[in-house]
């Protein structure tokens, strides 16, 4: 193998998750709440939290101010000045309320080689969100939710920054830059996690993790990373839309031999029809004839009836058959029978119209 990329991407700026409409925003995407048309609840696993991911982050609120901000509380003389929720007035502050981590292992091209080893993937970024809360004690991580669903397979990780001993304010407060600071994340995020991501692939895939390309920036942006994602996306998108395309192409030219078979088919039924109606007319001219080369005649011409009706019933299976073929060919929302239908329909009309003129 030559080897897996590895990418850590924390949310910032753009992609900064600083209210709560954006929190949400986060949620439908790493919960797939928008139900894709590739969405698949099984390539969708839940390592920690819930399908409710705001609720989720409150949670971790609660459980880690809830005790500061009474102390903040009972030490305020005014009412004005105290604090009811401290989720509702960081989310109002348009400060980093909590803090997206995307972590990835090997890219698309990997993946289309390597696609067996998808099942192993849950495994492994359970290992490594147990490393990330080990670098990162201070993140405490409110849900972790690995997708399997699309071309690479990846894990998103909410989690909120928890930064102690202010003396104004809440002594305990959210702090995204008290928790990752440049140092952290170039020695931590994108040093040794990599290094125990490297691990992980050798033990798992007997391979390695490539060198980290030169010149990155070590707070790489989960915006920038979305992006790359769905520039995949579309990539894949368009191939796919091309061969759909040829196979539509393939179709029409399908439809167009079996509408010139069901023509043929139709002038050869009614032909068969004309000749079994004027056998019978004449079997039932000579059919009380006494004389015996007129009966001998009536004979061949029953005969001649009966093979005719044969010949038609044949001819009528075939059209049947045609029929269900040209039904199951969908073109721009109709099938192929509703069209040939309406065409005959509107032939028929023409030639009734055209003899009623010449019967004036």
């Amino acid at each position: 193998m030559a080897g897996m990329s590895f990418s850590a991407h924390i949310s910032n700026k753009k992609s900064g998750i600083t209210s709560k409409t954006k929190l949400e925003g986060v949620a439908k995407h790493n919960l797939r709440k928008y139900k894709s048309s590739d969405y698949s609840a099984n390539n969708i696993v839940i390592l920690q939290g819930t399908k409710n991911l705001v609720r989720d982050v409150k949670s971790i609120y609660h459980q880690e101010f809830d005790a500061a901000l009474k102390d903040y509380n009972e030490r305020q003389k005014r009412e004005d000045r105290k604090i009811p929720d401290y989720f509702e007035h960081v989310a109002n502050k348009e400060q980093d309320m909590a803090v997206e981590i995307i972590i990835q292992l090997g890219d698309r091209e990997y993946w289309k080689e390597n696609e067996f080893n998808k099942i192993y993937m849950k495994r492994i970024y359970g290992c490594l969100l147990d490393e990330l809360k080990r670098l990162f004690p201070n993140f405490i991580v409110a849900n972790a939710v690995v997708h399997l669903d699309e071309d690479s397979p990846h894990m998103h990780v909410v989690g909120v920054p928890v930064a102690y001993g202010y003396t104004r304010g809440l002594s305990k407060q959210v702090s995204k830059r008290w928790v990752f600071t440049p140092e952290t994340l170039s020695e931590l995020l994108q040093g040794e996690l990599r290094v125990y991501a490297n691990r992980m692939v050798d033990i798992w895939f007997q391979d390695t993790i490539k060198e980290k390309a030169k010149g990155r920036n070590h707070d790489l942006s989960v915006a920038e990373y979305k992006v790359a994602k769905e520039t995949e996306k579309y990539e894949r998108l368009k191939d796919e839309y091309v061969n759909t395309e040829r196979e539509v192409v393939a179709l029409k030219e399908e439809a167009a031999s079996a509408k010139k078979a069901v023509e043929v088919l139709n002038e050869q039924a009614r032909e068969a029809e004309d000749r079994a109606e004027q056998a019978q007319q004449v079997y039932e001219l000579i059919k009380y004839d006494s004389e015996a080369s007129l009966r001998t005649r009536c004979i061949d011409a029953i005969v001649e009836n009966q093979q005719l009706k044969e010949e038609n019933a044949k001819l009528r299976e075939s059209l049947r058959k045609a029929y269900d073929f040209m039904e199951k060919i969908v073109i721009d929302g109709r099938n192929m029978l509703e069209r040939f239908m309406e065409s005959l329909t509107k032939a028929t009309e023409r030639v009734i119209d055209e003899w009623r003129i010449i019967r004036r």
